[in-house]
């Protein structure tokens, strides 16, 4: 008998993690395998953003992690970062992952065969590709930084004909959900195990369909996954299995290495972009910074002006302006996007954000990684007179279409309902709204438009 202990959905909760390795250092012994099924990287992490990703791969080596497949927040990161990861003896898997033009990724693994005690094992990481509704949406935001997601059904089948002759058992790193972990279990009849990530999903107890086990343990670090498998007839066995809640104390040697990497990101993060300005904020009353944030939107792509909410921050922009300062201010990884929104919609959207209550709610939705939903700013274009918003000196239409500069968490629906429109109503621009931020904020013209009331 040996034993499976696999993580996901990590999110760079790094002192977290800490603890769980204290757990690791009890129970695993040599012939057991230590996999993650993707985002255990998240750039929101201080750590990530001043070493391209490599201080959460540095953690991956030095927690003997066997493999981790690409999820999507590892993709999102850019090709460049990808390749950070990838340096080191710690396989980053994808089999469904390429370049937009269809080449291959030269520094990703598609898969590996790890050999522990007499078994040879498949492993395969597969990149999310499906959304809810099924269809292939998250190559919308990979073609951003030059990527695509490929069907990953045929993906994995030609991986595992590939290796035909060299493995025992498959074993599947997935990033796609456990809606979809399910289906690749009922139309991949060579799978053994999917070890699966994406949907947070903490289960119990593994599914199991066609003699596939699948199993999952939720997020963030706040529990480890234990599968005990034993061979029985040349099938892989499931003898027991858990889903271990984290409450050790963390692991001394690893916090120093988390402490190490962030210090060196911090030190090439805390170069100063800009002096003498700082940029005030508020949740729920206009301010200087997130009327220069709309005003820097509405200049960045051709538009009829824009509109955000101020959750997207978190604090104001001290003086000096740094790198650090921007990542802890705007630490969401949503895009600048531009929305096609009639004015009915807008109109909907602007009486919610008058709800205090609402607007210091917290502001759950993908990508978002703030703590409230914030009200709604506006570039300097809009001009709100007794309680109606007014657009080149008239009052905006109920039916008329505008284009909207704002970010894709907006444009789903998430905190304003109102605003939700389809992704082909919708244009989302490379990079991030902090670097929106960081690219414009030499230009005094925006200091000073910022300066201009808009309610």
């Amino acid at each position: 008998m040996f034993q499976i202990f696999h993580t996901n959905d990590v999110h760079s909760e790094f002192e977290a993690l800490a603890s769980l390795q204290t757990v690791l250092k009890k129970q695993r012994h040599e012939e057991d395998l230590l996999l993650d099924a993707g985002d255990f990287h998240d750039f929101k992490s201080i750590h990530l953003q001043g070493t391209q990703g490599r201080a959460g791969k540095r953690l991956l080596k030095a927690m003997r992690y066997d493999a981790i497949a690409v999820g999507n927040n590892e993709g999102y990161s850019s090709i460049p970062c990808l390749e950070a990861m990838s340096e080191d003896d710690v396989p980053l898997l994808s089999c469904n992952l390429v370049k937009l033009n269809g080449d291959e990724l030269h520094f990703l693994r598609k898969s590996c065969i790890l050999h522990k005690g007499d078994h040879r094992f498949l492993i395969i990481g597969v990149s999310p590709y499906y959304s809810v509704e099924g269809k292939d949406s998250y190559n919308v935001f990979f073609a951003l930084d030059g990527l695509k997601v490929l069907d990953p059904i045929q993906c994995i089948r030609s991986e595992i004909e590939h290796h035909q002759g060299h493995f025992d058992f498959v074993i599947l790193l997935s990033h796609l959900g456990l809606t979809f972990d399910q289906r690749m279990a009922e139309q991949i009849v060579e799978l053994d195990l999917i070890i699966g990530g994406h949907s947070h999903s903490r289960m119990e107890a593994p599914l199991i369909i066609h003699s596939c086990i699948i199993h999952q343990a939720g997020s963030y670090a706040q529990t480890l996954g234990r599968l005990v498998l034993d061979v029985q007839e040349g099938a892989l066995v499931l003898v027991e299995s858990e889903t271990i809640a984290i409450h050790e104390e963390p692991d001394s040697s690893l916090l120093r290495l988390i402490e190490h990497e962030r210090s060196e990101a911090m030190a090439v993060l805390s170069e100063p972009l800009l002096v003498n300005h700082e940029l005030r904020f508020h949740p729920t009353e206009e301010n200087s910074l997130m009327n220069f944030l709309c005003d820097a939107l509405a200049k960045h792509h051709p538009c009829d002006f824009a509109m955000i909410n101020h959750g997207i921050l978190s604090h104001a922009l001290p003086d000096p302006i740094t790198p650090l300062s921007l990542i802890e201010a705007c630490p969401s990884p949503l895009n600048p996007s531009l929305l096609r929104l009639k004015g009915h919609q807008i109109k909907a959207a602007y009486q919610l954000s008058l709800d205090l209550d609402h607007c210091m709610s917290p502001g759950r939705g993908p990508g978002f990684r703030g703590h409230f939903i914030g009200s709604l700013a506006f570039s300097h274009e809009i001009q709100i007179i007794n309680g109606s918003i007014h657009w080149k000196g008239k009052e905006i239409e109920n039916e008329q279409v505008y284009q909207v500069m704002s970010s894709d968490y907006l444009q789903r629906g998430s905190g304003y309902p109102s605003l939700r429109i389809p992704d082909e109503a919708s244009v989302f621009l490379r990079g991030y709204i902090r670097d929106v931020i960081q690219d414009h904020l030499l230009d005094d013209t925006l200091h000073e438009s910022a300066k201009i009331k808009r309610k």
